[in-house]
């Protein structure tokens, strides 16, 4: 069964298309063509590609018939290279709507294709689908978009530019986020969140705490990843000293820009198996792997025609290639891996889907939800560390859990359990210019001896003298939500979501998605807070440790985070200003073979770069097999 799709500011495109007709177009009144919705602030700066001006002031908002000679909505289906970055800083956004490109089923929920430019159903309005805070809404706009001298300000498609899904979904996704401005906040994450109502996970690869077979159990879990059909990226730090404007790589990889992980597969070679990552840039000017095993690399002609084939070797498209999970281990710093639920794709029936639903069923994961709120004096705990009264913190909505898992199904009893929480929509609070809410999820076992049942049937909480600490997110890190990956067997668990504040108020959504099915599981929200607790109920000795010796911690990571998010802007925008000399040199050039089709699939000459892997040797010092050009 589909989920309920809610009507975005209660505007219900059905019934607002057969008011409208291509003589009376339709215009939005809750996301008007003004400057307002181009930025909230008033100090939102948009710059000329030409002379580096600010034209925030001068800009003009036309439809499409206004823009180009003939206005398409959809030209030969979706490609990943339809959506070219803008100087507007929403790279985060364009490049998770390239990666969902690559997967129908998901690009065809968030858009529709019952709309369009053809004279029967052309009324100048369009909608799209997007899931926010727990719910999917569609979200309905007029096709007015920004427009100065002669091309449009954000989001276009310089390839075919009469091509215009990806700016009509910008303007949508801008709506919700207030204005244009709006989207200058976020993450790859957050927009795959919005588009798919997934869940995410961020995982470090090298950790000084990590056990002897780390690098195997990574290695196992991007293959689990890729088999549970998730999106799956992986990146390299900025702080690793690349620096994007001076124009170095390492290796043909830029700093702070996630890459796609596709699939990871093993490759006979007359000197053994190898396992190769397959990796894709989303964005058409980029990162592409230039060490072992990359597209020219000379180690591929020892590689059996039959073997090549298995690997599309000679069918990668532009920004696609294949590393070695060896060399992916020693380069990349992250992964980042966006997890969907069971009838995720399968309960929706679009139209151009080929998905097999039985196969989703068995590959992808289980969900569950509470929907909550953190209220002053009664359930906003705060972290109780010792500049708050650490009993407050109990005072912490508690999410029970108990499930059971087959035996027969599963020998080990072993289940991965994924918790997500989302705080309350951030994008209010930017639009408000109010501060971030920083938030954290601890899990609990309950021990064994306790009364579980009537803890249950009398919505009474528990404490630190019936509970076994497993685990914590993050300690409140400035981000809009945390994730916590746990292998737990059955038994009984407690979820206790906080703020980094006491008596701090927000809504919260907590999410948690499971790896197998349980025989018998029980769900329930504990009310019920005790008067006076003794000091053996309210010390949390591991959790308590943690939050003491992290929350100096915080400021850090938040400066560090924000000099890193500025530092990727100004590299966005020099990457689109080098795209548009490539493009305006690439325009000069006589047409000698006439216009490139869109169904053909042309790889770009790389730009000239300074690389500062030391020629001849590998990532991990290895002797170099491949000649970096």
């Amino acid at each position: 069964m589909a989920p309920e799709i809610k009507k975005y500011k209660d505007q219900d495109y059905k019934a607002l298309s057969e008011q409208h007709d291509a003589k009376w177009l339709f215009v939005d009144p809750e996301f008007t063509a003004c400057f307002q919705s181009i930025t909230h602030t008033g100090n939102f700066q948009v710059l000329d590609d030409n002379d580096g001006e600010n034209i925030v002031r001068s800009i003009e908002w036309r439809r499409p018939h206004e823009i180009v000679e003939e206005p398409l909505f959809i030209v030969d289906g979706f490609r990943r290279d339809d959506i070219d970055q803008d100087g507007l800083g929403s790279y985060w956004f364009t490049a998770a709507a390239s990666v969902l490109t690559l997967r129908t089923e998901l690009i065809t929920r968030v858009i529709p294709e019952d709309q369009g430019f053809d004279e029967n159903r052309y009324t100048g309005l369009f909608h799209f689908r997007f899931w926010l805070f727990g719910e999917w809404y569609d979200v309905v706009i007029d096709d007015r978009l920004p427009w100065y001298k002669g091309k449009l300000v954000f989001c276009r498609n310089r390839q075919h530019p009469n091509e215009l899904w990806a700016a009509l979904l910008q303007k949508a996704y801008a709506k919700i986020c207030g204005s244009y401005e709006g989207m200058t906040y976020g993450r790859i994450t957050d927009g795959f969140i919005d588009m798919t109502g997934g869940i995410d996970e961020t995982i470090p690869l090298k950790l000084p705490s990590a056990s002897e077979n780390h690098e195997e159990e990574i290695k196992q879990l991007l293959i689990h990843a890729c088999e549970k059909k998730s999106l799956v990226g992986c990146s390299v730090k900025s702080s690793r000293g690349l620096d994007y404007l001076s124009g170095e790589k390492y290796y043909g990889i830029y700093a702070g820009y996630p890459l796609c992980v596709i699939e990871v597969k093993d490759l006979t070679t007359p000197t053994g198996v190898v396992t190769l990552v397959r990796c894709m840039s989303p964005w058409r000017l980029g990162s592409e792997w230039m060490g072992e095993w990359s597209n020219s690399c000379p180690l591929w002609d020892s590689v059996s025609e039959q073997e090549k084939r298995k690997f599309k070797f000679q069918r990668l498209a532009a920004g696609e290639f294949w590393i070695s999970y060896e060399e992916f281990w020693d380069f990349f710093d992250q992964l980042h891996i966006f997890h969907f639920r069971t009838e995720s794709m399968s309960e929706w029936n679009t139209s151009s889907s080929t998905t097999n639903s039985s196969t989703i069923e068995d590959s992808s994961w289980h969900e569950i939800n509470f929907q909550g709120q953190w209220k002053v004096d009664e359930s906003a705990g705060g972290r109780g560390s010792k500049d708050e009264p650490p009993e407050k913190y109990w005072l912490n909505p508690q999410h029970l859990i108990k499930f059971e898992v087959s035996t027969e199904m599963n020998p080990n009893k072993q289940c991965m359990m994924i918790v997500g929480l989302i705080s309350e929509e951030q994008r209010k609070l930017a639009f408000h210019a109010k501060p971030k809410i920083a938030v954290r999820l601890d899990l609990y076992k309950v021990k064994e001896t306790t009364d579980i049942q009537s803890h249950i049937d009398e919505e009474r909480k528990f404490y630190m003298t019936q509970l076994e600490e497993v685990a914590s997110s993050d300690s409140y890190p400035p981000c809009r939500s945390v994730t916590k990956r746990f292998t737990v067997s059955p038994g009984t668990y407690i979820i206790i979501p906080s703020t980094s504040k006491y008596n701090e108020e927000a809504e919260y959504f907590l999410r948690i998605f499971t790896d197998q099915k349980s025989d018998h599981m029980i769900l329930k929200e504990l009310k019920v807070n005790k008067e006076t607790l003794t000091e053996e109920e309210i010390k949390r000795p591991i959790a308590l440790a943690e939050a003491e010796a992290e929350i100096e911690e915080e400021k850090k990571r938040a400066a560090e985070m924000e000099a890193e998010e500025q530092k990727i802007r100004a590299e966005v925008e020099q990457l689109t200003a080098e795209q548009k000399e490539a493009d305006e040199k690439e325009q000069e050039k006589p047409k000698e073979n006439g216009d490139n089709s869109k169904n053909e699939e042309k790889k770009e000459t790389p730009p000239v770069v300074t690389d500062k892997a030391s020629v001849g040797m590998s990532a991990h010092g290895r002797k170099q097999e491949c000649t970096i050009q």
